[in-house]
């Protein structure tokens, strides 16, 4: 069976298809020769030239260039660096993450202020230091690539945030070992290991953003572990239908949020992949994505 309804996945084409026609409409409101900068970034073709209507000019140079600039963040023209809120990231023109969580304001569900922030899938920290930001009393982010590890932790040390996220080069693991592994970290962390780090007088939020670990993580994590936290973001990749049983089972009300909706990305993987679990096996080779936010009642 799918991880969706059938519903979901049409309306995980109409969430595509009107998010495509939106950036359609920015193009046309940022540029006076629309048409051309429209033409050449769906076939793929540049630099582009691209007449500002406010009279500033721009070269774009490639398709995070034209992205950034439609979505009003700042990058250096030459260099893999983004900047927005008087901070600056390192990798942060091409991950592309940074406008969801800065201008997007996707994390906007979670009431990180004096709370514990457990941060899985830290990528460039850029959400880590979105909380740190936003007065989390402390991140405890994790990454496994080696690569993002590093420019993590330059973004950590440049922003100034080093005595507030405690970035760890580890992924993260339910109770099983067999959960989805993108990369070959230096260790498996499980939920638990994590919050025996933090101080229990203060209330904790998980963030889960780690490209697939989240069905391993959520689905072996016992319920208890789950249950100790008082609000959970998670961006599925493959669905939701157990993850939110699951969530729902341990307490928390639970409502689509972020991308507003599953969004759908076709057949990533050539062969068919799957996922059991709850004695339910779930079909995998076809991505369905989008963001649960989880509040404990």
């Amino acid at each position: 069976m799918y991880n969706v309804t059938r519903l979901d996945l049409i309306r995980s084409y109409k969430n595509y298809l009107e998010s495509e026609i939106s950036h359609l409409f920015l193009y046309r409101k940022k540029y006076k020769n629309y048409p051309k900068v429209i033409f050449q970034v769906l076939t793929n073709r540049y630099p582009i030239a691209a007449k500002a209507r406010s009279g500033i000019d721009k070269e774009l140079w490639d398709y995070p260039d034209a992205y950034n600039s439609i979505m009003g963040l700042e990058t250096d023209p030459h260099e893999d660096i983004a900047y927005v809120r008087d901070l600056k990231f390192y990798g942060g023109k091409r991950l592309l993450g940074i406008v969801g969580i800065f201008i997007g304001d996707v994390y906007k569900f979670l009431p990180v202020k004096d709370r514990i922030v457990v941060d899985v899938g830290a990528s460039i920290a850029d959400s880590c230091i979105y909380f740190a930001s936003q007065g989390a009393k402390r991140v405890i982010a994790l990454e496994p690539d080696a690569r993002v590890f590093e420019m993590a932790k330059r973004n950590i040390e440049v922003n100034n945030f080093s005595d507030n996220i405690e970035l760890i080069r580890a992924g993260c693991t339910g109770i099983s070992k067999d959960g989805f592994k993108n990369s070959q970290p230096e260790q498996n962390m499980t939920l638990r290991q994590i919050i025996d780090k933090c101080e229990p007088t203060i209330p904790r939020i998980l963030k889960l953003g780690c490209l697939g670990c989240e069905y391993d993580v959520l689905l072996n994590t016992p319920d208890e572990i789950i249950s100790s936290f008082s609000h959970i973001q998670v961006q599925f990749h493959y669905g939701y239908r157990n993850i939110k049983q699951k969530l729902m089972r341990c307490g928390f009300n639970v409502e689509f949020c972020g991308l507003g909706g599953p969004t759908y990305v076709k057949n990533p993987f050539p062969s068919q992949r799957t996922f059991s679990w709850d004695n339910h096996t779930y079909r995998l080779n076809s991505m369905c994505a989008g963001s649960l936010c989880a509040r404990k009642k």
